[in-house]
């Protein structure tokens, strides 16, 4: 019997790599690329030589998830059970469940299936109202144990923490920027934010003497003049950036240092640090044509002979915001929310509720951070459809957003809960490529396994590479 099987295994190493490559390509789960692989070392070159950069999945809260470009449908992704989906980290899916009326947050894999709670997460949220939302959940690495989530609330706006360890870290009651700040994307190692007036900060991580994650200190990179909305910098039809070059910005601040091979990030304003020296920096903002003069940015000592800052209070915000800032307000009320990013601007009419929705997304990729920004036009009664979509590149150097007019090798992927830039991405003929998952927002039905509108939250994912 033996000597029967073993023409038979022969046959089954001897496959044509063309057929393998084929095999390979249905098999989009790594878990089940790794089976493959170690069926026998003729199995494992193919994968190796069929090994393609990993696309993205679109993942639905029922364990389905669609493979992209060739929108092919899959079933049986792990998922835990009484859980909300709240983020996604890498090949790590986010979620909470409720105990004892307390939210319990944690990290899941699906390919591996093991678990990892957020403990210092759970410690700062307590929160079960339905005005309460996590926005983002993100890690730099899959390596890296620090762990970064923006929520909706202005009480703790931006939380750090680590898997699977108690304490965390979140800025005081309404203290800015981290109140104004929407998304975050993790950059050279610090935390980039963006916030509503387009401005660009990044915070430095550090640890206490406890070991607990904290932000030592932030910088912009790109700072506008303060002032209300129509004073902040504009971008007309054609893409181009208008900025208040006339007007002087000053940054409450104390010095603090940052990585030496980040020359760039050096000349940024400094917000706060722990530091002991008490300075301020002050930075032009570029004129019209995007020129920046080096001899515009000067750091000045408060023990010279010069103009006096008072650093504020930023006990509770109220410094910042103003005390009617917080006044009649309620935790978890809209009034507490952080801004989300979006621009709302309706018809004055009351018989046409149509409107003009404009929303941005933060990228780094390649050393670079990008703004994404989307104009949608909402009718009444049909679908929502594209104004206009473009690409801004963040000038460190300079301290302005730059369009990109002439496109960005690879391609956007944007969701609310993840997204991410792949540069190697291409597509014939297009030089700014961008997928929308509410483009791709196609429900499963189970019985006829055809595609359907879906009214649920999905979101771009992208597993983890297998390792050949």
């Amino acid at each position: 019997m033996p000597a029967t099987l073993r023409p038979s295994s022969h046959q089954w190493a001897d496959l044509l790599p063309e057929l393998l490559g084929r095999v390979i390509d249905r098999l989009p789960r790594p878990d089940d690329r790794a089976r493959f692989r170690a069926v026998c070392r003729p199995w494992h070159l193919a994968v190796r030589q069929h090994n393609r950069p990993q696309l993205p999945w679109i993942i639905y809260l029922d364990g389905t998830f669609v493979t992209f470009p060739d929108h092919g449908i899959h079933h049986g992704l792990s998922l835990p059970d009484d859980t909300t989906f709240i983020g996604v980290c890498h090949s790590w899916l986010a979620f909470y469940r409720i105990v004892n009326g307390r939210r319990i947050h944690l990290l899941h894999n699906p390919f591996t299936k093991s678990t990892v709670p957020l403990r210092g997460l759970d410690s700062v949220i307590d929160d079960t109202s339905n005005l309460f939302e996590i926005r983002k959940v993100i890690m730099p690495s899959t390596e890296d144990d620090i762990v970064a989530v923006t929520t909706s609330n202005c009480n703790y706006p931006i939380i750090l923490c680590r898997p699977g360890k108690p304490g965390a870290w979140w800025p005081q009651r309404g203290e800015m920027p981290y109140a104004s700040i929407f998304d975050v994307v993790f950059y050279r190692g610090k935390l980039s934010g963006i916030t509503k007036g387009n401005d660009l900060v990044v915070m430095d991580i550090g640890e206490d003497n406890g070991g607990i994650l904290v932000v030592k200190n932030v910088k912009y990179i790109i700072k506008h003049p303060p002032g209300d909305d129509d004073e902040e910098e504009k971008y007309e039809d054609d893409g181009q950036v208008l900025s208040n070059a006339e007007e002087e910005e000053v940054v409450y601040s104390e010095a603090s240092s940052i990585d030496e091979d980040d020359e760039e990030l050096d000349d940024a304003s400094i917000v706060n640090d722990d530091s002991g020296d008490d300075k301020v920096t002050m930075n032009k903002p570029a004129n019209k044509d995007n020129n920046f003069n080096i001899d515009d940015h000067k750091e000045v000592s408060s023990n010279e002979d010069e103009e006096e800052v008072d650093d504020g209070d930023y006990d509770d915000g109220s410094s910042i915001l103003g005390d009617s800032f917080f006044q009649g307000m309620r935790p978890n009320t809209l009034d507490y929310r952080v801004p989300d990013g979006t621009e709302q601007l309706y018809c004055s009419h009351e018989e046409d509720r149509a409107g003009i929705v404009t929303g941005r997304h933060l990228f780094e990729s390649n050393g670079k951070l990008f703004m994404l920004r989307r104009q949608q036009y909402v009718p009444v009664f049909s679908r929502r459809y594209n104004l206009k979509i473009e690409v801004l590149e963040a000038d460190v150097k300079t301290g302005v957003w730059i369009p990109r007019m002439d496109g960005v090798p690879g391609a956007f992927f944007v969701s609310k809960h993840y997204s991410k830039h792949v540069p190697t991405y291409q597509e014939a003929g297009k030089k700014f490529i961008h997928h929308f998952v509410d483009e791709h927002n196609v429900g499963v039905n189970s019985r006829s396994q055809r595609f359907t509108l879906w009214d649920g939250k999905p979101t771009w994912f992208f597993p983890q590479e297998p390792v050949v």
